[in-house]
């Protein structure tokens, strides 16, 4: 399912030549030109808000990236590693959607991070719980990721289609305890100017519905039902 974007045509005159300096490593933050680009994302991603809010009849707010929140920060880390981020806030849904774009990559995605069960529950018992509730028809590339408490920040993580395969695929080495998932899906850029199929607008808009759709709506927080 593709969103309208409410008006927003399309990334700006800036947008080839910002693409083609990012790729080459020549862009800088103190271009204008980039700065109009990170605009436009922070304005694509508004419009993401406001569809999402006549789709599902609750007001879905549009939120900077938690990392780079301020305008300076944004332009910073789109010229120094192409990357593009937003958030999208649904009320009732498990956490914030973030909405990223890497224009290096040529690669766009739409995550989501929920919070494990808590308490005495086996690392195995916390990945069941997730994928139960992720649909079967939702699409095996999705990306899983289960976040391990301790001092260093490391990981598992498997696409969705080989962990309902092998959930063990997922359980981390000195059975360290599962503190977080991040499910995430990702998809091509598309290299266009233009609103529409094949341009970054598009696959933005695409991506955020569609996880969103397949994701986001079905998940849920963890209740511990012996309380």
């Amino acid at each position: 399912m593709i969103v309208n974007a409410g008006g927003l045509g399309d990334m700006g005159s800036s947008w080839v030549r910002v693409r083609d300096a990012v790729k080459a490593k020549t862009a800088r933050a103190t271009d204008k030109a980039i700065g109009e680009v990170s605009a436009r994302y922070d304005e694509l991603v508004q419009h993401l808000a406001h569809h999402l809010t006549g789709l599902l009849g609750v007001e879905v707010l549009a939120l900077p990236p938690r990392d780079t929140p301020d305008h300076a920060s944004r332009r910073q880390q789109l010229a120094d590693s192409g990357l593009m981020f937003g958030r999208l806030k649904v009320p009732g849904a498990v956490d914030v959607v973030v909405v990223g774009a890497d224009v290096r990559a040529d690669k766009v995605s739409a995550s989501v991070k929920v919070a494990a069960p808590r308490g005495e529950t086996r690392a195995q018992t916390r990945i069941n719980w997730l994928l139960r509730q992720i649909p079967g028809e939702a699409r095996d590339s999705i990306r899983v990721e289960a976040h391990l408490a301790g001092p260093r920040a490391t990981s598992t993580a498997a696409l969705l289609g080989k962990a309902r395969q092998d959930p063990t695929i997922l359980l981390p080495e000195e059975q360290r305890e599962i503190k977080a998932f991040t499910v995430s899906l990702e998809q091509q850029l598309g290299p266009k100017r233009a609103a529409g199929a094949g341009t970054l607008i598009g696959s933005v808009k695409d991506v955020t519905t569609n996880f969103y759709a397949d994701v986001v709506q079905h998940l849920r927080p963890w209740s511990d039902k012996r309380g």
